[in-house]
């Protein structure tokens, strides 16, 4: 009986409640878009990172090769033409490892 006719009972008060609940909802949708904001970057960042180890093993296995082609090639074993390929994927790949640590650093500064 005492709420009904209390401030929060008259229009002005249940007006002011509504608000209340509506800016409560409004809080919550904002921390749950940091939340996901923040789990978005995090991902980027693992993901960067992933990619950034994988494509120094690349470029390592790559040179390594290309050093026993280098090899077999004095030996007179192979011809230029697989020299030059391993050379032309070893070059791409240097350029894929470029490519992956300037995007790392990027969501590494973002993360930070």
């Amino acid at each position: 009986m005492i709420s009904k006719y209390s401030v929060l009972s008259t229009d002005p008060g249940k007006i002011a409640r509504n608000n209340l609940e509506k800016a409560s909802i409004e809080l919550e949708k904002m921390n749950r878009a940091n939340v996901y904001a923040l789990y978005s970057i995090y991902q980027s960042y693992e993901d960067g990172y992933k990619l950034l180890q994988t494509s120094k093993r690349a470029l390592k296995l790559a040179s390594e090769n290309y050093t026993r082609m280098i090899i077999q090639f004095k030996q007179g074993l192979l011809g230029t033409a697989e020299v030059l390929q391993a050379e032309q994927d070893l070059a791409h790949l240097e350029n894929q490892y470029v490519e992956a640590e300037h995007s790392f650093n990027q969501v590494k500064l973002n993360f930070q």
